[in-house]
C-alpha cells in the first residue's frame, strides 16, 4: 500500500466513518451501512416539536385509543411532553425494542393519512433520533401507555408562537379554514378535528391535565369505581384514586406530570378546573349525540361539584385513625382467634370512609 493510499485509508476509518459506511465507492461516492441510511431517514422524519407531538398522537390512535391526554411546558430551552391514553398498551418487554427502526405493530395496517405514512416502524425511532428523551414511563396491555418526550429547543425547533390560537376564517369559495401558527396548540386541534367522531384530545398544562385527570373518571360517560383493583385500571384513571395533595402529588410525578403539594391540593379544593376537550376552542358543539364527545366539560364541571363536596383527610390524620383501627382489631382478633394478612386500608369515598380489614381464620 503506497503512502497517500495509506492516509486515504486512515482518514477513512477514522472516528466512526467505518461504522457508517459500507462502500468507498470512489471520486467521493459511498455506499452507506443500512443502519446509516435509517438514522439519516430519521432526523428528516423529525424537523420540529410539532411533528413529535402529531405522530405521537397518531401512534396512539393506531393503538386504538379514544382518551388522550398532552401535558406540555417548557423551561428555558427544554421542551417537555407527556402523552398518557388509554390505547392498547405495550408489553414490558418491549419498552425498548419499540424505539428500533421498523418495529410496528401495524403489519396488516400501513396507511397515508393527511400527514403522510404510517405503519413503517420509523416513528418512534425517529423521534428518540431528534430528542434529547424519549421513553415508556408506563404501559401495559390493557391499561394504557404513557410516553414522556424531551427536546432541546436550539437543536430541533418549534414554532416561536406557543400561545396563539388558531382561528377559523372563510376563503373565497365560503369554505372554513384554519388560521394561525403550525404551533402545538393547532397541531393538535387538527389532530382532534380528524378524530372528533371517535375520541377526545385534551392539551394542557402538567397542573390543567392533572385536574382532568382527576375528575375525569367521575364523568358520567365512563364507568369507574374507586374501589377497582388498581393494578388493573388504566393509568389514566391513577389520579382518582389519590387520597391527599401528597399522595397526589407522587402519583403525578410518577405519571410524567410534575405537580407540588400546593397545586395537588388546589386541584382537590377544585381551584384549577379541568379542560374542556381541545377540539372546544372552536366554540362549536358536536353535532352527534352519540359522539365521544359528549365527555364535554359540562360533565367535567359537574365531577369538580362532586368531588368538593369530599373530605379531604389529612395523611397523618389517616395514618392515627388506622393506628386506633388496628389496636381495636387486635383486641377482636383475639377473641376470635383471627389473624391479619396486612396492615387495614382506608378508603376515603364521597360520604363514606370504607376500612378494610384482610384477615385468616
Amino acid at each position: 500500500m503506497t503512502q497517500p493510499d495509506l492516509t486515504q485509508f486512515i482518514e477513512f476509518i477514522d472516528g466512526d466513518n467505518h461504522l457508517r459506511v459500507q462502500d468507498d465507492l470512489g471520486d467521493g461516492f459511498v455506499r452507506l451501512r443500512a443502519a446509516e441510511a435509517q438514522r439519516r431517514q430519521a432526523k428528516q422524519d423529525i424537523r420540529c416539536t410539532e411533528d413529535i407531538v402529531i405522530e405521537m398522537l397518531r401512534n396512539a390512535r393506531d393503538a386504538h385509543a379514544s382518551l388522550y391526554f398532552l401535558a406540555t411546558w417548557k423551561e428555558q430551552d427544554k421542551r417537555s411532553l407527556t402523552f398518557i391514553d388509554n390505547g392498547d398498551g405495550v408489553p414490558e418487554n418491549l419498552h425498548e425494542t419499540i424505539f428500533e427502526p421498523f418495529v410496528t405493530s401495524k403489519l396488516d395496517s400501513f396507511h397515508a393519512d393527511k400527514w403522510g405514512v404510517h405503519g413503517r416502524g420509523m416513528a418512534l425511532y425517529s423521534i428518540r433520533e431528534n430528542a434529547e428523551s424519549a421513553r415508556i414511563l408506563k404501559s401495559t396491555p390493557g391499561r394504557g401507555s404513557i410516553f414522556t418526550v424531551q427536546t432541546d429547543t436550539t437543536h430541533l425547533g418549534e414554532k416561536k408562537d406557543q400561545s396563539s390560537q388558531p382561528q377559523i376564517t372563510f376563503n373565497d369559495a365560503h369554505k372554513p379554514v384554519l388560521r394561525g401558527p403550525h404551533n402545538i396548540i393547532r397541531t393538535v386541534l387538527e389532530f382532534a378535528i380528524e378524530q372528533r367522531d371517535r375520541g377526545v384530545v385534551f392539551l394542557g398544562s402538567p397542573s390543567e391535565i392533572a385536574s382532568t385527570l382527576y375528575y375525569f373518571p367521575q364523568s358520567s360517560a365512563l364507568t369507574f369505581s374507586p374501589f377497582s383493583d388498581e393494578e388493573t385500571l388504566p393509568y389514566m384513571y391513577g389520579l382518582a384514586l389519590s387520597e391527599d395533595p401528597t399522595d397526589f402529588s407522587n402519583r403525578a410525578q410518577a405519571m410524567g406530570l410534575p405537580l407540588s403539594s400546593r397545586n395537588a391540593r388546589r386541584i382537590m379544593n377544585g381551584e384549577i378546573a379541568p379542560l374542556a376537550p381541545h377540539i372546544e376552542i372552536l366554540a362549536q358543539e358536536p353535532a352527534d349525540t352519540d359522539s365521544p364527545l359528549t365527555t364535554t366539560s359540562k360533565e367535567l364541571k359537574r365531577s369538580v361539584q362532586e368531588r368538593k363536596q369530599r373530605v379531604h383527610f389529612e395523611q397523618e390524620d389517616l395514618e392515627a385513625f388506622k393506628h386506633e383501627v388496628t389496636k381495636a382489631y387486635d383486641d377482636l382478633a383475639q377473641k376470635y382467634y383471627l389473624g391479619a394478612d396486612e396492615e387495614p386500608s382506608i378508603r376515603v369515598g364521597k360520604k363514606a370512609l370504607t376500612i378494610t380489614i384482610p384477615f385468616t381464620l
